[in-house]
């Protein structure tokens, strides 16, 4: 099982162009580094063990952690394997100590004596399960030095290790022309890099992530994985009957997360009045409207009143952007110079698949409100008269006549709602036959 972990691990190492070290058949010379007035006591199985505390160091690589104690080490060079299995340690224990030698000596700023002290102790008490404390006389009763604080951190970063940005496998919704600063709350984020991402213009900094979202960004997949402080893989130090070794340093399996953006261009709304005869624009100003959210049942209000005016050409604009959703238009006003006031709601919906016109970057969903022209009528009543003698006065009668034909003139220019002439002054508008 380790060597195909180490295998998956390789083929995801090999992608982020991370270094594998060949370290096989090769001997590795080793020092020794004691400290000073610093023992480790160790409770074994057979007796307390008191011996000087010090670190080994493979020349060419790095510190290394013993993982046997109570084992001698009497040798010059030790070879080393990927094959952690040497260790004879379950895959459980390997897969903590490990986590603990990551985070332990030279990680970040551990660079002190305590740091390698506190990793190669938390790692003997997860191999052995039993008691080991250091003291700074050849004595197990001697004064303890304190290393809690190095311990505690090492095992708060190995708690949360496998802890993932609390946006992991989220969708988070951006608007285009904005920015958003999207915060961890998991506190881990600062643990991860971008390895890819279809914004451009998206940064890490601290366990903040900051977006910037154009109306050129696309929607789609933003993928993290863990900062690995090391390009190392984690080695077994073997020689005989020496005391078995792991290296300080090793990179571990990627941690990776992910989560899904989606970018919204936010429209403003256009309204048009329009002839619905002709189905041309009507030019008339302060023409008043609302808009209601249809699913908030709340009308969306950019002034005190929620009134929404045309201006001269016969439109208006909103001056906020909207939100997907459904919505309806009313037309507020029933008086309209030359059309009927339209009492119908116009019902619309703002979402992805909506036609939208473009100008300079921003998007406007635009709508057509119909009003249906107003006709005048002109009745003309052709009359004569028929005379009547009775008791000897004369008496009118009128006559309506018939088959008279009467033309009609335009007296000046005449307009509709469009602007445009209908009829020039004193063009025949058109002939009327009475009957």
């Amino acid at each position: 099982m380790i060597k195909k972990i180490l295998k998956i691990l390789f083929l995801i190492v090999a992608f982020l162009n991370i270094k594998v070290i060949d370290a096989e058949n090769i001997e590795y010379p080793i020092s020794k580094r004691r400290y000073a007035n610093t023992y480790a006591v160790y409770d074994g199985p057979d007796r307390v063990h008191l011996f000087y505390a010090q670190s080994y160091v493979i020349l060419d690589v790095g510190q290394a952690y013993c993982i046997e104690p109570g084992v001698g080490v009497d040798t010059d060079y030790y070879y080393a394997t990927t094959d952690l299995s040497i260790s004879g340690l379950s895959e459980e224990v390997l897969k903590k100590i490990r986590l603990i030698a990551y985070y332990g000596f030279n990680y970040a700023r551990h660079t002190s004596n305590k740091y390698y002290m506190a990793a190669q102790e938390l790692i003997w008490r997860e191999i052995t399960g039993r008691e080991i404390y250091w003291v700074s006389e050849e004595d197990i009763n001697g004064s303890r030095i304190d290393i809690e604080n190095q311990k505690n951190e090492i095992k708060s970063l190995v708690a949360n290790h496998y802890t993932l940005p609390s946006f992991d496998n989220e969708e988070i919704v951006l608007e285009a022309g904005k920015t958003y600063v999207i915060n961890d709350t998991n506190n881990v984020l600062s643990h991860f890099k971008i390895y890819d991402s279809p914004i451009d213009n998206l940064t890490i900094e601290d366990n903040k992530i900051t977006i910037q979202a154009s109306s050129e960004t696309e929607s789609g997949e933003v993928k993290l994985v863990d900062n690995q402080y090391t390009d190392k893989v984690t080695l077994i130090y073997y020689q005989g009957n020496n005391q078995k070794l792991m290296s300080s340093t090793g990179m571990l399996e990627p941690i990776t997360s992910s989560f899904k953006v989606k970018v919204i261009n936010k429209p403003y709304i256009t309204v048009k009045k329009v002839d619905k005869k002709n189905h041309k624009e009507i030019y008339l100003k302060g023409i008043k409207f609302k808009i209601k959210n249809s699913d908030t049942s709340e009308y969306i209000c950019e002034n005190d009143d929620c009134i929404y005016e045309t201006n001269e050409n016969g439109t208006f604009t909103t001056k906020n952007k909207f939100d997907y959703g459904n919505y309806e238009l009313e037309e507020v006003d029933g008086m309209i110079d030359g059309y009927m006031w339209n009492q119908d709601v116009l019902e619309f919906t703002i979402d992805e698949n909506s036609d939208y016109q473009e100008e300079n970057g921003n998007l406007y969903f635009v709508l057509q409100f119909e009003n249906e022209p107003v006709n005048g009528s002109l009745e003309l009543i052709k009359m004569g008269e028929e005379v009547e003698f009775k008791n000897n006065l004369i008496e009118y009668i009128p006559n309506y006549l018939d088959n008279v034909v009467f033309n009609l003139y335009a007296n000046a220019d005449i307009y509709n709602g469009s602007k445009e002439i209908i009829y020039h002054k004193n063009e025949l508008i058109g002939a009327y036959i009475t009957s």
